[in-house]
């Protein structure tokens, strides 16, 4: 598998190759692996020149490998189309990307997805709609997915980590960026509570068409998507239309005529792109989802590769038991006291633990 992940990284550095031709490519030649070979990949001779020339660029192959090494070292998870883990949802779109970047603890698979997005000039109507739609349908435990943007965004998941639902943001840059800055303490419980995802390697900046293909992404991963708030022209509208075209269910919120920021809605409504959405109810009983889901398993823990030996037995204990004292935790590992303690203090540092009175730990990550 990490072969085929550093062959992948390595697509993902060729100018102009895209995933729709890149899997085409991975047809022909039968695999990741098999494109880089001469041997394995006969059919490379028929390629068009430039092509041929940038699979065997070292330079791809030098960027490929600092990017795998740069996500074992932070705990970042590498999913590829081939993983079992990666989202069914998502693979089932022609366009999805061939490798995705995970930071958190919630597989997508078998799960209720709804993305809820609009506008960022969210008004007071489209705030009490949506938190109030996502605690009627928080029975259903669905995980929601939204783009961490101002607005609509940010109400859905800050309201999905109120009511304990998983949320996952996906993102317009690498999961070492975070866009906007004054959400950097919500990506941060949402990397608790739910994932980070982005097709994007560490460093890239939010550009405007980097919006264009995480819309996709939220598109794709979920079976409904719901519009709150929109004017005449947005990212949510791209996101509705994505949604329309993977034959997905879309879900718009009306409003006045007239009202700058429902007209989106209403247009997609008049268009018959979306279904008029007036309840969590509705949505339920449109989804079928009335019936409540049982709750997720998590996903193992990636343990970044800069952690002690320590901090891994503590991160895998205190995932497992609930809330266990410093002496608990020591015994348990196999610990000095001190060793534990100041290993759990690197932990806290980082956002994995939280200290509780009575000396006892809870596990954050």
């Amino acid at each position: 598998m990490e072969n085929e992940i550093i062959a992948l990284l390595r697509l993902q550095k060729i100018p102009g190759l895209g995933p729709v031709r890149a899997r085409k490519l991975l047809a022909l030649a039968g695999g990741p692996t098999a494109i880089f070979d001469d041997a394995g990949f006969p059919g490379r001779a028929r390629l068009r020149p430039e092509l041929s020339a940038a699979l065997s660029d070292e330079a791809h192959l030098a960027a490929a490998l600092s990017e795998y090494e740069y996500a074992l070292r932070e705990g970042v998870n590498c999913l590829t189309y081939l993983d079992k883990t990666y989202p069914t949802c998502l693979a089932q779109c022609e366009d999805a990307p061939l490798l995705l970047f995970d930071r958190g603890l919630v597989p997508l698979n078998d799960r209720r997805i709804v993305a809820v997005v609009g506008t960022r000039a969210m008004t007071g109507y489209g705030r009490r709609f949506c938190e109030n739609f996502l605690a009627a349908i928080a029975p259903a435990n669905p995980v929601i997915v939204s783009g961490l943007a101002y607005g609509v965004d940010a109400c859905a998941q800050q309201a999905a980590l109120d009511l304990g639902l998983h949320t996952v943001a996906c993102l317009a840059h690498g999961l070492d960026v975070v866009y906007p800055q004054a959400h950097a303490g919500l990506a941060t419980q949402i990397g608790r509570q739910g994932g980070l995802l982005s097709e994007f390697w560490s460093g890239t900046n939010p550009e405007p068409h980097h919006f264009l293909r995480r819309n996709r992404i939220i598109a794709g991963l979920c079976q409904a998507t719901v519009v709150v708030e929109s004017a005449t022209r947005g990212g949510s509208l791209v996101t509705a239309d994505l949604a329309f075209g993977y034959s997905r269910e879309v879900f718009a919120v009306p409003g006045r005529s007239g009202d700058t920021f429902s007209e989106g809605c209403n247009n997609l409504i008049s268009q018959q792109k979306a279904q008029l959405l007036t309840s969590g109810a509705q949505f339920l009983e449109a989804m079928d989802w009335t019936e409540p889901a049982a709750p997720a398993e998590r996903r193992p823990i990636r343990i970044p590769g800069h952690w002690t030996d320590a901090e891994c037995k503590l991160a895998s204990h205190l995932r497992e038991h609930s809330e266990p004292t410093l002496d608990e935790l020591a015994r348990d590992c196999g610990l000095t006291v001190q060793k534990a303690a100041a290993a759990l203090f690197d932990l806290e540092l980082q956002g994995f633990v939280r200290p509780l009175p009575g000396k006892r730990y809870a596990w954050e990550g």
